[in-house]
């Protein structure tokens, strides 16, 4: 997977469901999409995805790092980003 077959996914299996259930804000954490489509050793390829998320409708509010993220590659589990969802 790619970054961008990582964010069509996050669209597509994540954000658009919740969209639907009436969900305004959603906040995704790196090591919970790594998991979901299975993917290994691809963490930099999910955050990246993360990040690049655009769609009608959602757009990013912030992403946040954990303490164990080292701030030069801004990648790891504990990557967070909040989407609002319109």
């Amino acid at each position: 997977m790619n970054e961008t077959q990582v964010r069509d996914w996050i669209i597509a299996n994540v954000l658009i469901p919740l969209r639907g259930k009436g969900r305004v804000e959603v906040r995704l954490r790196a090591g919970d999409v790594h998991k979901a489509p299975r993917l290994k050793d691809r963490m930099p390829t999910v955050c990246n995805g993360m990040r690049a998320v655009r769609a009608d409708g959602v757009t990013m509010l912030r992403m946040e790092m954990g303490p164990d993220i080292d701030p030069r590659s801004g990648c790891g589990a504990n990557v967070w980003c909040t989407y609002k969802l319109d």
